[in-house]
């Protein structure tokens, strides 16, 4: 059945021209016509007076060329006069709004995995499907972020948004932490992946990098007091009953919920509880080698 909506041609014109530019990369996070939940709320994905859809969101997508971030900023640079606004990154930039700055975008998605862009409605401006000046745009089909191991040999996943593959072994994140601010300035931080709504799971370069944030967020939990199997498991669940979770890492080491994990001076230890925790979130048991996870901690001390 046909539809009763279609997209403006000046973003068909621009997906066209992205897609031209950088045909590898993913696609998970595009969109066009909202959802359930836009079409309960004002929002430029769903069709206006004349049916048509006058939002785009493009997948951010550094590793295969495409930087949402990056791209927002240049959209804003160029000053065409179709654009209405655009949202990334936690930032929104409005024509009308004091369009000489980004201002804090306070919405529940901070669009940190994809670009938003809206045009005008008016339909001289959102059908005009002229070449958009994309000159002086760095992008391209070849990789930006190389994915890798710091053990030669060693295991790592080039595909951060295969949803074939456990999310915690594709973003190279063995802990599945989530992309907090401190996550975002870790080394080898690369982006994020909306999961479930809400919650974005970080991406690093390299496992071993995964590994170090894991041993960090250990350490801030010590600092704070929190020692035990059982108070860092459930610290770890944002106040969710992680009873089964804990019950798991207990039998998976024969550790008790009071046993103390340290993160010095007794690695052997550290590395079990750390794999039963990796194979927990990753459903599977890591295919990291003890040697990657233990260059892990090895480097976060040093950090």
């Amino acid at each position: 059945m046909p539809h009763d909506w279609r997209v403006a041609k000046s973003l068909v014109t621009l997906l066209g021209q992205v897609n031209e530019l950088c045909p590898n990369r993913h696609k998970d996070w595009d969109g066009t016509i909202g959802d359930e939940k836009h079409q309960q709320s004002k929002s430029d994905h769903n069709p206006d007076s004349h049916r048509v859809v006058c939002a785009m969101d493009i997948t951010h997508d550094p590793a295969n060329g495409f930087d949402s971030y990056k791209f927002a900023d240049f959209l804003k640079s160029k000053h065409d006069r179709r654009i209405q606004y655009l949202i990334s990154n936690g930032r929104i930039w409005n024509r009308d709004v004091h369009p000489e700055i980004w201002r804090t975008y306070t919405g529940a998605s901070p669009h940190d995995h994809h670009v938003h862009i809206s045009v005008d409605h008016d339909p001289a401006l959102a059908d005009d499907n002229r070449t958009w000046d994309l000159s002086g745009w760095k992008i391209g089909p070849k990789p930006q972020v190389a994915f890798h191991s710091l053990m030669p040999g060693g295991i790592y996943s080039d595909i951060p948004y295969d949803r074939s593959v456990p999310t915690s072994i594709r973003t190279n994140n063995p802990g599945a932490l989530n992309a907090s601010d401190w996550v975002k300035a870790y080394p080898g931080y690369v982006s994020s992946d909306e999961t479930s709504p809400g919650n974005f799971t970080a991406i690093f370069q390299s496992p071993e990098e995964g590994v170090m944030a894991w041993w960090d967020l250990m350490q801030r939990y010590r600092t704070a007091g929190v020692v035990t199997v059982s108070d860092i498991i459930n610290r770890y669940g944002g106040g969710q009953d992680y009873s089964d979770y804990v019950d798991f890492v207990s039998s998976r080491t024969q550790f008790s919920p009071d046993h103390e994990v340290k993160l010095e001076g007794d690695d052997q230890n550290l590395l079990e509880f750390a794999k039963a925790m990796f194979r927990y979130e990753g459903g599977v048991d890591t295919p990291l080698s003890d040697e990657q996870i233990m260059l892990g901690f090895r480097l976060a001390r040093e950090a």
